[in-house]
C-alpha cells in the first residue's frame, strides 16, 4: 500500500520505527522490497505480514539525473 510520509508517520508514532532507505539502483530496490515483504526465499513467495515493515523510498539527486522522467512516472 502506498501512502503519504503524514499518514505513516500518524500511525508509526509512538510505535514503531519506519527505515528510510536510500537506493540507486535496481537490485538494491528489489532487496528493499524482498526484505521489507517478509520474503525470505524469492520474489514469487507470498507477503508474510507478521515480518512486513512499512519504509520510505528514498531516491539521490544524482540516481534521478541518470534516469529519464519516463522511468519514474511509471
Amino acid at each position: 500500500m502506498i501512502v503519504t510520509t503524514k499518514q505513516l508517520f500518524q500511525h508509526a508514532y509512538g510505535r514503531y520505527a519506519v527505515g528510510a532507505y536510500n537506493i540507486n539502483n535496481l537490485e538494491q530496490t528489489v532487496g528493499l522490497f524482498r526484505g521489507n515483504l517478509g520474503k525470505t526465499a524469492k520474489n514469487e513467495d507470498p507477503n508474510d505480514a507478521a515480518k512486513s515493515a512499512p519504509f520510505i523510498i528514498q531516491i539521490s539527486r544524482g540516481a534521478r539525473v541518470i534516469r529519464t522522467s519516463d522511468f519514474w512516472n511509471r
